[in-house]
């Protein structure tokens, strides 16, 4: 996920608090929704959707769901 750099030179410390807020936003947001996307792709993954499928749904890469797959792996084999 790509995020646009922000230029905070040349602002006002009033315009510049205000321009780190709403870009901090942004980022919560983005890790909200990146989230969210991981959540989707556990409950494929524990659903037994194919790779396919899954990345068909949510757009991330085979690397990125077997990725997921693996931490979920670990995740569970520390559980016992």
């Amino acid at each position: 996920m790509a995020f646009d750099l922000v230029s905070f030179d040349n602002l006002y410390p009033e315009e510049l608090a205000k321009s780190k807020k709403v870009e901090g936003s942004k980022v919560v947001i983005a890790s909200h929704k990146l989230n969210a996307i991981k959540d989707n792709i556990k409950n494929g993954i524990t659903k037994g959707y194919s790779n396919q499928t899954i990345m068909d749904t949510t757009g991330f890469s085979r690397e990125e769901i077997e990725s997921v797959r693996l931490r979920m792996k670990e995740e569970e084999a520390g559980n016992m």
